[in-house]
């Protein structure tokens, strides 16, 4: 029996008895009703929302995929590329179109233009693999860098980001917004039916016992599944979305239980889907940063040989000046100085983009120090402070050795060839924690975050990988490195390494 036909059935009933009563009570549940077709409708909205930003964010995947294909293939003309390209097209012309048959009047024509300019921009790119197919290269790029396909694609990035602002909210505000509705109404529904009873409660000790037993009969038919459904849509809010409720009892309430199943699978599928965009999204990054690794590993390989040439050749000059003056000593001093910041660059390239195997042994922390200050141009402006301790440890010292050079060059460049560097060596019971203060500027709190991204400088004549080469060395160790800084003040990198590393 529905719902509808079973509470009219019980409280005209109760009407015959209690007059105006009952009427009340009939006004009370049928607004108790109507509360839950809210929640069903509220429910429904939320999974169109779900499978409508599901498509957008397909449709914005695969547009990357693709015109990332296209270009991969015209610079490098590796099949593989065009593989992926004809793999992923018919499924960007599949997701618009789905999302051309569920979206509204609004949505529904942001989407159309999508398709159209999606349309060209594929044709455009055949065109470009077509040309690549012939060796017609330049020709090829070209058509990718012409003004009408960067005109095309800036008509579809504006068109996707007209369908976010169309949204009006993000995906999760919608969800926490129709929550609340959806708590909302279960609250007045529970309101509603305790106001009912309450009237009954009034009347004599049989209308009680009559109201008692209806009014729990409704009762639990009603508030049991809709307490459940308030359960499951708090455990939702917070991150569950793998609950499900156990469909059973009036047709509406099932109803309300399949929509509600629904829209928790919706849930689930978005989520997977985010993380299966973020692990595609990560592929990509290290994709692209495999090729520039390649090419900038055979750049630094080749620039080694001649610089090595450069600096014997200024050994030879230095050796046939018998008696230089200051002059010529002031451009010899500048011409080494040049070629030992071009040596540091090369080997922080291939450090990071060609990392060696560790060559663990057990050696003196101190050891490693003073060779590390050996190897390292020190201003007489500058003082570097070891420390009066001591540490063995089992670690490869070259490999250490480049952390130390490039964490006390960035202390020596941060002061600003002036200031004092601490060197500080502490002892845990399995660990080694090395502190590296410098009493400069600090580093901004903006930047903090980003410097031990590759390729990340704030100078001009900085590659960007000092620093990630010096977190790589370390956690091979099985090690950590941390920063501390305080602006004004100067920043401290902290280094914890195990006595013992890892093999």
């Amino acid at each position: 029996m529905k719902l509808r036909t079973e509470l009219i059935i019980s409280f005209l009933m109760l009407s015959i008895m209690i007059g105006v009563v009952g009427i009340w009570a009939i006004i009370s549940l049928n607004t108790a009703n109507q509360s839950i077709k809210n929640i069903s409708e509220e429910i429904q909205n939320i999974a169109i929302s779900s499978e409508l930003d599901s498509h957008a964010q397909s449709i914005r995947y695969y547009d990357e995929v693709l015109t990332q294909s296209a270009r991969n293939f015209a610079f490098t003309q590796d099949k593989i590329w065009e593989e992926r390209y004809r793999e992923f097209e018919p499924l960007l012309d599949e997701k618009v179109n789905q999302a051309l048959s569920i979206g509204d009047k609004s949505l529904s024509q942001l989407f159309k233009n999508i398709d159209v300019v999606n349309k060209k921009l594929v044709e455009l790119e055949y065109r470009s693999i077509e040309l690549v197919n012939e060796g017609k290269f330049q020709e090829a790029i070209t058509v990718l860098q012409s003004k009408e396909y960067k005109n095309n694609k800036l008509i579809y990035e504006n068109e996707l980001r007209k369908y976010v602002e169309t949204k009006g909210i993000e995906y999760n505000d919608v969800l926490i917004t129709s929550t609340v509705n959806i708590e909302k109404s279960t609250q007045d529904i529970l309101e509603n039916i305790i106001f009912s009873l309450n009237i009954l409660y009034i009347f004599s000790p049989v209308l009680i016992l009559i109201s008692i037993i209806f009014g729990l009969v409704i009762s639990n038919s009603i508030t049991n599944p809709i307490k459940k459904l308030a359960d499951i849509s708090y455990d939702i809010s917070k991150g569950n979305f793998k609950k499900q409720i156990l469909v059973s009892g009036s047709d509406e309430i099932k109803n309300l239980s399949e929509s509600f199943n629904e829209m928790s699978q919706s849930i689930q599928k978005i989520v997977k889907l985010e993380k299966e965009l973020t692990r595609a999204e990560e592929k990509i990054k290290s994709e692209r940063f495999s090729v520039i690794g390649e090419l900038s590993a055979r750049i630094a390989h080749d620039l080694r040989n001649p610089l090595s040439v450069v600096k014997n050749t200024v050994e030879l000059m230095k050796i046939s000046y018998k008696d230089p003056d200051e002059n010529t000593l002031k451009h010899f001093l500048r011409l080494e100085n040049s070629i030992l910041r071009m040596s540091h660059q090369i080997e922080d390239v291939l450090d990071y983009v060609k990392p060696k195997s560790l060559v663990l042994e057990n050696h003196s922390l101190l050891a490693i120090l003073n060779s590390t200050l050996e190897r390292i141009r020190k201003p007489d402006t500058v003082t570097i402070n070891l420390p009066e301790n001591n540490a063995n440890l089992t670690c490869d010292s070259e490999k250490l050795e480049i952390v130390f050079i490039n964490l006390i060059t960035n202390a020596i460049q941060a002061i600003n060839h002036k200031g004092t560097i601490n060197i500080r060596v502490s002892e845990q019971s399995e660990y080694v924690l090395i502190e590296v203060e410098d009493n400069g500027p600090g580093i901004p709190d903006d930047l903090l975050p980003k410097i031990f991204d590759p390729l990340f400088t704030t100078r001009q004549i900085g590659t960007g990988l000092g620093l990630p080469s010096c977190k790589n060395i370390i956690e091979k160790h099985g090690g950590m490195i941390d920063v501390k800084t305080v602006l004004g003040q100067g920043t401290t990198f902290i280094i914890k390494l195990p006595k013992k590393a890892l093999n």
